[in-house]
């Protein structure tokens, strides 16, 4: 492929003729047309599985095979019991074999359904309603895949491993789900959330399990983490663009048998049992969703993400103005209990503020005998990049202003750039990371940078900021553009396919996420769709026409500063 990126001025890189330059792109079929929205929908379309899209496209195909065996993963020390191996003793070093072939499984052959519900949004923008509508229908309606009859966490609670009323000590997953802290906290597979991550394929014919090779077992599909997140992408934005669309952008010609409803609806019984004390937040995922063997991996049950609680946020107003509109008055009963999610969620973001620092807090665990909540999340970095961007797209730049100062979302986007920007050559802004460059370097996220673009949209169409600052932000939105267009935008065969596809990679580097994966630079639905959605100036966060601004209304927040 030869493609010439443009500088900021508009201009080709090039000093090559421009007679020159139109006989590249000629020749080059596969050639990116800057700007073009459909650019990217053969690619969307063609990653697939059977029944659903793909994570990503791996290429080049041995891309994992030569990944250095020091930037493979090292986080086990000691040696684990594994029941299928027959084996008290797997030592680390298999145990470290096992979570890298494990994540190169998952990523050739998974789908996370966050990455679903973009890749949704974004076809169905691109006029390819029905191709999400069948995922929708086939797949989460369903609740199956080709291998797997259920990918709800439904399995009965037995008790929580936490608090000592179930053993499960060969991480076998014999105690359960165990949804928040109600009496009751099995949810049945219409209400339970979906798991994280779904494939068409459980065993993988051909592989070899490597924590006991000798014994030929089979890789098998061992991800089973139903997160909140996730789902409200899944569950809620997903669906509800998808039938805005299909309906003509009129939520009166939504009928009431749509899974837009069908799928939410009962959702709300998942967020009842989720509700984390008095202080409108979600828990993350139930307990015993294992997350690995120490005790601070079993204490993720009573944790809560923020980015979380700002999806959910966005997919309940959503909702929630979707009822409203609706001719039908089948909905329109649950429009109170949705407010109340609503105001709770505004609290919760807006208490995770960290006035000292001056952004918001990644997440927080709760603490159900005290009703306490302390900041943090599993050991995690306080700092995230989608903590501060989507956060404030979904609350809006007047919420956030009213509440803590005028200015404040413009100053959080430059704390921003001051923690996590990726730097040109020549040291201008060309993109952002994951959290903070002084953990693991500076590294440009695809998938993360449009979402900070996506949320400078917001600010410029809904803040009332002076001349000056808008120019501003619209001079960070060019240098955002050609950093992604320079380091992130490829072109690359799909599924052995003897053409190339534009696609915009993930991350421009292998990079440890310290949130609890790897990026790699590989071609990815979500950056792909979030590109799309970007060049056709849509918002996923705003089901009403994918507005910039907040042109829906939601009860107004009773939090109050401390």
């Amino acid at each position: 492929m030869l493609w010439l990126p443009r500088r900021r001025d508009g201009a080709s890189s090039s000093s090559a003729p421009s007679f020159l330059i139109v006989i590249v792109l000629l020749v080059s079929s596969a050639a990116f047309v800057l700007g073009q929205v459909d650019q990217f929908k053969p690619f969307l379309l063609k990653n697939m599985l059977p029944t659903m899209p793909r994570s990503f496209a791996i290429w080049p195909n041995d891309y994992f095979e030569k990944v250095p065996p020091a930037d493979r993963p090292h986080h086990y020390t000691t040696s684990h019991y594994i029941p299928s191996c027959n084996n008290w003793s797997i030592p680390a070093t298999r145990m470290n074999d096992y979570m890298f072939q494990t994540e190169a499984l998952l990523t050739g052959l998974g789908l996370n359904i966050y990455d679903g519900a973009v890749w949704c949004i974004a076809l169905s923008v691109l006029n390819e309603t029905q191709t999400c509508a069948s995922y929708i229908q086939d797949v989460l309606v369903a609740h199956r895949t080709v291998q797997f009859p259920d990918i709800r966490g439904d399995a009965q609670c037995k008790g929580a491993i936490e608090y000592g009323q179930c053993s499960d000590p060969t991480a076998s997953g014999v105690c359960g789900f165990c949804y928040g802290d109600t009496s009751d906290r099995t949810l049945t597979v219409q209400n339970a959330y979906f798991f994280r991550m779904i494939s068409d394929y459980w065993a993988i014919e051909g592989t070899v399990d490597a924590r006991c090779p000798e014994l030929k077992h089979e890789w098998t599909w061992n991800d089973y983490k139903p997160i909140l997140g996730e789902n409200a992408w899944a569950v809620l934005l997903g669906p509800l663009h998808n039938a805005m669309m299909r309906a003509g952008n009129d939520p009166t010609k939504i009928p009431d048998s749509d899974p837009c409803f069908t799928l939410g609806i009962p959702f709300l019984q998942a967020l009842e049992a989720m509700k984390i004390g008095t202080t409108g937040a979600i828990y993350y995922t139930p307990r015993n969703t294992w997350f690995g063997f120490g005790k601070t991996a079993q204490n993720i049950g009573s944790t809560f993400s923020v980015e979380n609680q700002a999806s959910l946020l966005a997919g309940l107003e959503a909702l929630n103005w979707t009822i409203s509109m609706a001719s039908s008055q089948t909905y329109k009963s649950y429009l109170p209990q949705i407010a109340g999610f609503i105001n709770g969620l505004k609290t919760i973001l807006l208490r995770a503020y960290d006035k000292t620092h001056n952004y918001f807090r990644q997440g927080g665990t709760y603490d159900p005998k005290t009703g306490g909540i302390t900041w943090g999340q599993n050991n995690e970095p306080l700092f995230a990049v989608d903590c501060q961007t989507w956060v404030s797209a979904v609350l809006g730049t007047q919420l956030i202003d009213g509440t803590f100062g005028a200015g404040t979302a413009y100053n959080l986007w430059q704390t921003v750039k001051l923690h996590a920007n990726y730097s040109c050559p020549d040291g201008s802004l060309c993109g952002v990371g994951y959290t903070d460059n002084t953990i693991s370097g500076q590294v440009l996220s695809g998938e993360w940078t449009y979402g900070a673009m996506n949320w400078i949209n917001v600010m410029i169409a809904d803040s009332g900021y002076d001349a000056a600052e808008i120019a501003d932000l619209q001079n960070d939105l060019m240098n955002l553009e050609f950093g992604l267009e320079t380091y992130v935008w490829v072109s690359t065969p799909v599924s052995n396919s003897t053409e190339s596809y534009n696609s915009v990679k993930y991350a421009d580097r292998r990079y440890w996420i310290p949130f609890g994966w790897y990026a790699n630079p590989l071609p990815a639905t979500s950056s792909t769709a979030w590109a799309t959605l970007y060049l056709a100036g849509f918002n996923p966060f705003n089901v009403d026409k994918g507005k910039y601004t907040r042109s829906y209304s939601s009860p107004k927040t009773k939090f109050q500063l401390e």
